[in-house]
């Protein structure tokens, strides 16, 4: 567990007596179930801006995780694999579970790699809980150690990162080590404002992807504060954050050099005048931070509550800005859309458009179609000027500099389920070197000549839940990766079968 989990951790624990509304995981299906109970109880909760909670839901029991505990089940080890929770405290003031969170993945890559296995082997834990009416808790910690296809590898290579997943050290054959601890607490002070501090990861939109702020990057420290107004009709969220690129800074007394840091601040104001329709202003600002120390105008511009405030007063940070639509047209049938700008330089312009489509001819099949494009930008190798973390970018996977299109479906009978994803993108050569998709070299050779390479992936699970509360379920896999660099990528064809818990998003459909 690297510093900041720890501190994380001590520091969330070291608070006494805050939060009741439970988080909802932001993993994909669960996020998608969320929305069809807004979208069927016809719910005033602003969708868009997660993780979300379930007391802002009229009916929260259809999602993965929430359902009431029922089990008849006579054993012991028949109610805690199949409907319970491992460990479950429940008296009148006070509520906790106890989980065992792992993935042990095997597979083998039909494309002859060098390393034709690969394995993902995930152990750790899930504490969660609340007190009382008002405040809420959790946190958690996993240890990893894995193999991957080769174009993965690759891009770990070059970042030094597995994808929103933490800092990696090398291992036999090709292999990574890594943890990840997360944490918060949930604080719901009025009925007009809801204070969260946390290390972890949030999402604004209502696809699959997003342009604006996504789970796609590391966990990272930050206090966000929900206000309500008019009614519940409009919410305004501050979020303060503390970043860091994988850049060293040079040595000082410490004994080990510390990362490049930076501060962010990420504003949304969203106004839903009816039921069915959400239209939200975003705006973020990164800020370098002096390890020496900064000036007071730095503070006092980053805490100032007012969305574009530090956009109108400085031309020094990175900065963007957008507007965010969520519409439920009917009760099956949504369309959602983003666009962002850098309103710096009006260098980076970003675009995203889906249409998710519920119980289409039966129940439980669901279908998203999503398109987004982000314009190559001037990148430098001055990470501090760039919208990232952990050399991630903060909102989706692919960076800059491409179009990709997106297909998603999914079918669930009872416990089991059916899925596939298929992406195409077309991506400018350049900023995939910056977002360490490439290497320099890749695109130095002499024959090649061309700016621009296309990529798809195309993920196909069958998935078995054992027990709803914890995520824990059995699937057998197919990814499959195809590009326009031959010379560079040899193509995945990756089976393979997994016994896991899933309770969040990994991004490796790049």
């Amino acid at each position: 567990m690297g510093k900041w989990g720890f501190l994380s951790v001590f520091f969330l624990f070291s608070f006494t007596g805050i939060a009741q509304p439970v988080e909802i995981p932001l993993y994909f299906p669960i996020h998608e179930q969320t929305i069809q109970a807004v979208a069927q109880n016809h719910d005033s909760t602003h969708v868009s801006y997660g993780p979300l909670y379930s007391n802002q839901l009229k009916n929260p029991t259809s999602i993965l995780g929430f359902s009431p505990d029922s089990s008849k089940r006579k054993t012991w080890f028949g109610r805690k694999f199949f409907d319970e929770n491992l460990v479950v405290l429940d008296k009148p003031d006070i509520y906790f579970t106890l989980d065992l969170v792992f993935n042990f993945t095997g597979g083998y890559n039909a494309s002859g790699e060098v390393d034709d296995f690969l394995y993902q082997n995930t152990r750790g834990i899930l504490f969660k809980g609340y007190f009382g009416k008002k405040v809420s808790f959790y946190t958690s910690f996993i240890e990893n150690q894995a193999r991957f296809p080769g174009y993965i590898t690759k891009y770990v290579n070059n970042q030094q990162v597995v994808p929103g997943s933490g800092r990696v050290k090398n291992i036999d054959n090709n292999g990574f080590d890594y943890s990840m601890a997360s944490a918060g607490i949930v604080w719901d002070a009025t009925r007009f404002m809801r204070v969260k501090l946390g290390t972890d990861k949030d999402f604004l939109g209502m696809g699959y992807r997003s342009i604006t702020l996504s789970d796609n990057s590391f966990i990272y420290p930050h206090v966000k504060i929900d206000f309500w107004f008019a009614k519940r009709k409009l919410k305004y969220t501050l979020n303060y954050a503390l970043l860091q690129d994988l850049v060293r800074l040079p040595k000082g007394e410490t004994p080990e050099s510390l990362f490049e840091r930076k501060a962010a601040v990420f504003h949304y104001l969203s106004y839903k005048p009816f039921d069915n329709f959400e239209f939200g202003v975003f705006n973020g600002v990164i800020m370098p931070i002096d390890p020496q120390g900064e000036s007071a105008s730095f503070y006092f511009n980053y805490f100032m509550p007012i969305i574009f405030w530090n956009s109108g007063t400085s031309n020094d940070y990175v900065q963007r800005s957008g507007l965010n639509l969520s519409w439920f047209i009917t009760e099956k049938l949504s369309f959602y859309g983003q666009f962002m700008v850098d309103i710096k330089s009006f260098d980076s312009q970003s675009f995203l458009a889906g249409i998710r489509l519920s119980d289409l001819f039966t129940p439980k099949l669901n279908f998203t179609f999503e398109y987004s494009t982000v314009n190559s930008q001037n990148l430098t190798s001055d990470t501090i000027a760039t919208y990232s973390h952990y050399n991630q970018s903060l909102a989706h996977p692919l960076g800059s500099g491409f179009d990709e299109f997106l297909i998603a479906g999914n079918y669930t009978f009872k416990r089991l389920s059916i899925m596939a994803r298929y992406t195409y993108a077309n991506r400018n050569l350049q900023d995939a070197v910056y977002w360490g998709f490439l290497d320099e070299t890749d695109i130095d050779n002499p024959g090649l000549a061309q700016t621009k390479t296309w990529s798809q992936v195309f993920t196909a699970e069958l998935q078995y839940l054992f027990n709803p509360k914890n995520g824990m379920n059995i699937a057998l896999g197919y990814t499959g990766r195809k590009s326009g660099l031959n010379n560079v990528f040899d193509q995945t064809n990756y089976i393979y079968l997994s016994f896991r818990t899933s309770l969040r998003n990994i991004y490796l459909d790049f």
